[in-house]
């Protein structure tokens, strides 16, 4: 009964979205798959949350996936910078109107109060 799927572009270097790819051929459908963006190099924790580099991650994701979205695209332990800019935000909307996201999210390695901002930033964009 297990139908959520969590990756990321650093797990295996792409190759647990490939596993996935694999193990789920021809039941896109019937799963929710997510994965990350925002590392470049994690074994340097080297991170890029421009939008060219969300933009390639996500697209990466994709062909390893074989998939035209992502459920949920979250960015990798952002810092609070990035969090509080909203900039990172507005990159996963154009995403998400374009249809190769449907939901967007932060994956909160620092603490809770990482993702409670995020909340904040998204609750000023929906206002």
């Amino acid at each position: 009964g297990i139908n959520f799927y969590d990756t990321a572009n650093i797990y295996g270097s792409g190759h647990s979205e490939i596993l996935l790819r694999k193990t789920f051929k021809d039941k896109r459908d019937k799963i929710v798959l997510t994965t990350k963006a925002g590392y470049k190099d994690y074994g340097r924790r080297v991170q890029d949350f421009s939008e060219s580099f969300i933009r390639k991650s996500i697209e990466a994701s994709l062909r390893r996936l074989d998939s035209d979205y992502a459920d949920i695209l979250f960015l990798h332990s952002p810092p609070r910078e990035v969090i509080s800019s909203s900039q990172a935000y507005d990159i996963l909307c154009k995403l998400k109107d374009e249809g190769k996201i449907r939901y967007n999210g932060i994956s909160v390695l620092r603490t809770a109060d990482d993702g409670l901002l995020y909340r904040k930033v998204i609750m000023t964009h929906l206002s």
